[in-house]
């Protein structure tokens, strides 16, 4: 704008100034402007020049004289994005270097970040960091560099995508690793019959699972001794160790340990086959016996076999035969390998002498046997000394020992029977006939011997003495220390028996046979009597008490025990609390009185001290007050007692709410439910449930019952009650008409109704007389007499009921027969119209005696026949039953059927064969 207006044309320079826009961005050459006379406005024109940098506005000064303004030059092109994306690819190990260009320049540094997602290649094989690159102001073109990861692993190819916006590129890692093979096998035993397990390594893992054939050779061990085929192992990818299992062979021969190599590839070891059987040993030798003067040979067993001949010594020892009865030198057999058994044969020498059989033991290791050289002279009776063991002296009886049982005749264990026995008595010892040594009851202990002679039985003379030797010995008795605590100032009586864990020879303790005293630690107020029953009189000390108590056996005095009675007499008895009342509940607002309570103590006075504990309720107004009582004694023994008073919110919600409970109107004018406000005494209302029923129901009357349960946040309910008295104003009206059960023509029920009666009714046929299909009632072939049918229309407040009897005769008018026709529509949803196929007087048997119908689908099958249709009791209602197998469960599909209807006609006295057929609709 100018200051003010010129009378002449004027003109003005305007000179452009450089801010952050240069000569590069508009022409900076002075602007001349002329201004027409008069005009007090004009414009200057700046041109700006186009490119494609991406850059920020910028602006240049303009100004004329004094006045001046800042142009601003708006950039009209794009940050710069990523356009393409060069693939490439690099050996692991280095990196994947991509080269990209960008949309267009920009004027100042750009950062782009390219994003890395794995393809085949993963995190394992490059770096998956995304990776941001700066593109310096006014370039292009840049590259992204990505390092790759070097590994052992042979593996194929792989790849990964790199992308900027929309661009992106696929980057290549080529593997430079050689498949791999088994580097080393580890040698490796085992004993024979379990597997040899070697372990192996790889020169390098692979990218896949790889399978390795190992090589069998034997050694010093063969095809017997171990499995030789070769043995295949696959090495999971990733892996670059394994184990090859060899199995191998259990014998039982004692062998050196054995050897065979295994190999794969370049790599080899030996397998060791390590034997686990020891050197063979006698292991069983079979007694033997032969008559003096002959070899005893004895049958011994190996414990395995050997692979070699084995040498096996055999000692003899003597038992009753000694060195002049039999070659007593060591024996020494040699056994072929591979053989488990053998013999040995030891001489005997023969004699005169009569003697019994005598042996000796043969052995070899830890096996052995006895010998018996049989003796082959005359033998005599020999009676050998008995020593019988200890014996009870208190119990006595039969020793369990018989003299003749080691008495021979003729070398041999005599019979008893072969010989009579006498003996020398000696007091409570004696020999019975039969040769049974007896102790009598309570001897007492010491050693007695008595003597006893046998005689041959059918040789008197030939005789021999024996003796046999007693032990009586005294009873063992042990006796064990008594401890009687944990008794009470109070404590009366017998507290205990102290012989109850003694014993006497290994049973418990009997009265009868002992005698028991005190040693030691005697007290007045302490009795132990000979029982072993230990008193205590009353108000004994309290303190301990010990005495030594000595027992000692009647039949042997001398033999005595003692043991230690420890008596600890402390105050060990809690005071007692009279019983107090039991638990209460009393309502809420009630004030609690809680009882008075009494202590005593055995051992003086107690006193008491009480806590109240109160125990919130599952609401605001429930809670249970606990009083407890402690009574202490002087020993600090204490006793608690409880007393409970429950309070409880047992009254149900009320209602202040003035209400008639009663009331008796009409249909048309019953009244609204009352609005009932609930309170309660100590909590607040948790539910009001409302319910309205309708009771009493009949045409003429009904009660409607308003029922309110309210319950309060403890539970308790009350019930409040509205009985709504209801007259039915319309109440029941009866209609009466007739029909003849020799007419088969229907009758429309609906038509006795009044006019204007509701269709939304429904009927019910009082009588079950199956007459009734609908509207239309059917006496055709019912019983004579009143037939009920009730028609009701449902109203909330005020329903109407019709009651039509319709009187069923046989006085019926011969009328015209009527024409046949098929009603060729039904549906099948069961909502009482057009539930089955009508065929209209076809029910006349006057005038159509028989007909016989048979209904098709599309197809030609039929899916309903039948004979003496009569739209009553049979009749088609959708559902097949024709010849065919068509699944009859469910109704026929909605379609076009076709029917043959074949009927007889009664024409001026007479019978015609009629048909019709026709298409038949279905719908559901």
């Amino acid at each position: 704008t100018l200051s003010n207006p010129s009378a002449v044309d004027t003109t003005y320079t305007f000179v452009l100034t450089n801010g952050t826009a240069g000569s590069a961005d508009y022409t900076t050459t002075d602007v001349t402007v002329t201004v027409p006379a008069g005009a007090t406005t004009g414009t200057v024109s700046v041109p700006t020049t186009v490119d494609a940098i991406d850059e920020v506005n910028e602006d240049f000064s303009i100004a004329s004289g004094t006045a001046s303004a800042t142009g601003t030059i708006i950039d009209t092109n794009n940050a710069p994005t990523v356009a393409t994306i060069t693939p490439a690819s690099a050996t692991e190990g280095t990196a994947v270097v991509f080269n990209f260009t960008l949309s267009n320049p920009s004027a100042v540094d750009t950062t782009y970040t390219f994003v890395l997602t794995n393809g085949t290649a993963g995190s394992a094989d490059y770096t998956t960091t995304d990776v941001t690159v700066t593109v310096p102001a006014g370039a292009t073109t840049g590259t992204v560099s990505v390092p790759t990861t070097v590994d052992a692993i042979d593996e194929v190819t792989e790849n990964f995508s790199i992308a900027s916006g929309a661009a992106s590129a696929t980057g290549t890692i080529i593997d430079n690793n050689n498949a791999p093979t088994v580097a080393t096998i580890a040698p490796a035993s085992a004993t024979e019959g379990t597997d040899v397990v070697f372990n192996f390594t790889l020169s390098n893992p692979s990218a896949v699972d790889t399978t390795y054939t190992f090589v069998l050779t034997n050694g010093t061990a063969g095809s017997a001794d171990y499995t030789t085929t070769n043995v295949t192992v696959t090495v999971p990818a990733g892996a670059t160790t394994g184990t090859v299992s060899v199995p191998t062979t259990t014998d039982t021969i004692d062998e050196v340990n054995e050897n065979f190599s295994i190999a794969s590839g370049a790599a080899s070891a030996t397998g060791t086959i390590i034997d686990n059987n020891n050197a063979p040993t006698v292991a069983t030798i079979t007694p033997a016996s032969a008559t003096e003067g002959t070899a005893l040979v004895f049958n011994f067993t190996l414990s395995n076999p050997s692979a070699v001949d084995t040498t096996y010594t055999f000692v003899l020892t003597n038992g009753t035969a000694g060195s002049a009865d039999y070659t007593t030198t060591a024996v020494t057999v040699n056994v072929p390998a591979g053989a488990t058994t053998g013999t040995v044969s030891v001489p005997t020498t023969t004699d005169t002498i009569d003697e019994v059989n005598e042996n000796f033991s043969i052995a070899s290791g830890t096996a052995s046997a006895t010998g018996t050289i049989i003796d082959n002279n005359n033998a005599v009776i020999v009676a050998v000394n008995d020593n019988v063991g200890l014996v009870n002296g208190i119990t006595g009886g039969d020793t369990g020992i018989n003299v003749l049982d080691n008495d021979t005749l003729n070398g041999a264990l005599l019979s008893h029977s072969d010989v009579v026995i006498t003996f020398v008595p000696n007091g409570p010892i004696t020999v019975s006939a039969d040769g049974k040594v007896r102790v009598a009851p309570n001897t007492p202990a010491g050693v007695y011997t008595v003597q006893y002679t046998i005689c041959e039985t059918i040789n008197p003379s030939n005789c021999s003495i024996g003796t046999v030797t007693v032990t009586v010995v005294s009873a063992t008795m042990v006796l064990t220390d008594d401890v009687y605590s944990s008794l009470s100032c109070s404590t009366t009586g017998i507290i205990g028996n102290v012989l109850t864990n003694d014993t006497f020879n290994n049973s418990p303790l009997s009265a009868d046979n002992i005698n028991v005293t005190i040693l030691t630690g005697q007290n007045s107020n302490i009795l132990l009597d000979n029982l072993g029953n230990l008193s205590i009189s009353n108000n004994i000390p309290t303190g301990q008490y010990e005495l030594i108590y000595q027992v000692c056996e009647k039949l042997n005095p001398l033999n005595c025990q003692t043991a230690r009675i420890t008596i600890v007499i402390s105050d060990l008895v809690r005071p007692t609390i009279a019983a107090l009342p039991a638990m209460t509940t009393v309502s809420c607002g009630t004030i609690l009185n809680f009882a008075q309570a009494t202590a005593t103590d055995n051992c003086g006075a107690a006193s008491l001290s009480f806590v109240d504990i109160t125990t919130a309720g599952n609401c605001a107004g429930s809670y249970t007050v606990t009083r407890t009582w402690t009574a202490r004694d002087a020993a600090g023994n204490t006793t608690t007692a409880s007393q409970i008073i429950n309070v409880q919110d047992n009254q149900g919600p009320i209602t202040a709410t003035a209400f008639q409970q009663n009331v008796n109107v009409n249909c048309d004018a019953i009244p609204v439910k009352p609005e009932l406000v609930f309170t309660d005494a100590c909590s607040s209302i948790a539910s009001n449930n409302y319910t309205e029923t309708i009771n009493n129901n009949n045409s003429n009357s009904y009660t409607i019952v308003r029922e309110w349960l309210v319950t309060d946040t403890c539970g308790n309910t009350s019930r409040f009650t509205q009985n709504v008295n209801v007259t039915n104003v319309n109440g029941l009206k009866t209609i009466d008409s007739s029909a003849c059960n020799g007419d088969s023509a229907l009758i429309n029920l609906r038509s006795l109704l009044p006019t204007g009666t509701s269709t939304n009714g429904s009927w019910t046929d009082i009588n079950n007389t199956g007459a009734l299909q609908g509207d239309q009632f059917n006496p055709f072939g019912l019983s004579l007499g009143d037939k009920v049918f009730e028609y009701k229309v449902v109203d909330t407040t005020c329903p109407q009921t019709y009651r039509i009897t319709i009187t069923v005769n046989d006085d019926c008018l011969v009328l015209e027969c009527g024409t046949v026709k098929v009603f060729n529509a039904i549906s099948v949803n069961n909502d009482g119209v057009n539930d089955k196929l009508v065929i209209e007087n076809i029910d006349n048997t006057t005038c159509y005696p028989e007909n016989s119908i048979e209904i098709f689908n599309r197809w030609g099958v039929s899916v309903f026949e039948t004979k003496n249709y009569n739209n009553q009791t049979n009749y088609f209602d959708g559902y097949s039953r024709g010849r065919t197998t068509i699944k009859d469960t469910n109704s026929l599909p909605t379609g076009t059927y076709f029917y043959i209807l074949n009927y007889t006609a009664i024409i001026d006295g007479k019978t015609q064969v009629k048909k019709l057929s026709g298409y038949l609709y279905i719908n559901q």
